[in-house]
């Protein structure tokens, strides 16, 4: 099993999706930066109909879950966030001969994911800033960028597993088992 995986691997799938992630990157990066730089923290202002930009600090992880945790919550949570990404980072040199868009959503991931662990290590916190509300009606919580992105590459894989035949499963089971 594990032969089949390592020829399975290839460093230059990692690599040829790497410019695609650094675009990502630097998009969520460059509008933090804007953000910082234009707005102060907590104010709200009004872009389009519905979607306002406003400046704030995130110290926890999704939804402010462990927010305002300093110290060894902060550690580990940057130290999983790394971990993650590295996993992601890896998973894509599999992306190889799979499915476009399985390279795309890990893509995405890993994108979302760095943007926001620079964000950690940078400042302390994740910087979001789009908050959404139109006729009364909010989104729960103020994101980014990068959040969208890991919000789309999740979606995507779960698209994928449901919807596209997996090729290299049959393929992997006829390969294992015995003649």
């Amino acid at each position: 099993m594990r032969s089949h995986l390592a020829n399975k691997f290839s460093w230059s799938s990692c690599y040829s999706w790497m410019p695609f992630v650094l675009c990502l990157v630097a998009l969520d990066q460059i509008c933090k930066c804007w953000v910082l730089k234009t707005f102060t923290l907590g104010s709200f202002t009004q872009l389009l109909p519905g979607l306002y930009i406003t400046q704030v600090l995130n110290t926890g992880v999704a939804f402010s879950l462990f927010a305002g945790g300093y110290g060894v919550p902060f550690v580990l949570i940057v130290l999983l966030t790394l971990c993650i990404n590295i996993l992601i980072a890896l998973a894509l040199g599999f992306s190889g001969g799979r499915h476009y868009a399985y390279g795309l959503s890990l893509a995405c991931l890993l994108g979302g994911g760095l943007s926001n662990l620079i964000d950690r290590v940078c400042y302390g916190a994740v910087i979001d800033y789009i908050y959404l509300s139109y006729a009364g009606i909010s989104w729960p919580t103020i994101f980014n960028i990068a959040d969208v992105l890991v919000c789309i590459g999740a979606a995507l894989l779960f698209l994928l597993s449901q919807y596209v035949e997996d090729n290299d499963q049959s393929s992997y089971q006829n390969e294992i088992s015995p003649a």
